[in-house]
């Protein structure tokens, strides 16, 4: 469920990254000789992992903060993203 719940705080920051990027860098490499996972690797993947490291810090921010939630209504022997940071973090 928080997979479900949490994907668009990912995707917004990964979309506006791609619409800033220029297709003719794109087209560029493609003419240098660079295949798609070269292109991928180089050009497109160094665009997204700013705005991929935002979404991610913000989600698991955003897990972190359904630790209470989770803690007083989740059921037993399920271990969610909250409690298995709580249980690394205190009970060990």
């Amino acid at each position: 469920a928080e997979i479900t719940y949490f994907t668009p705080f990912v995707m917004r920051p990964l979309l506006a990254a791609f619409s800033q990027l220029d297709t003719a860098q794109l087209e560029v490499a493609s003419s240098l000789g660079a295949g798609p996972v070269r292109i991928v690797r180089q050009v497109i993947l160094p665009e997204a992992l700013p705005a991929l490291a935002a979404g991610g810090s913000l989600v698991l921010v955003l897990c972190l903060n359904e630790f209470g939630i989770v803690l007083f209504t989740g059921a037993k022997g399920v271990t969610t993203l909250p409690m298995l940071v709580y249980s690394k973090a205190i009970l060990e």
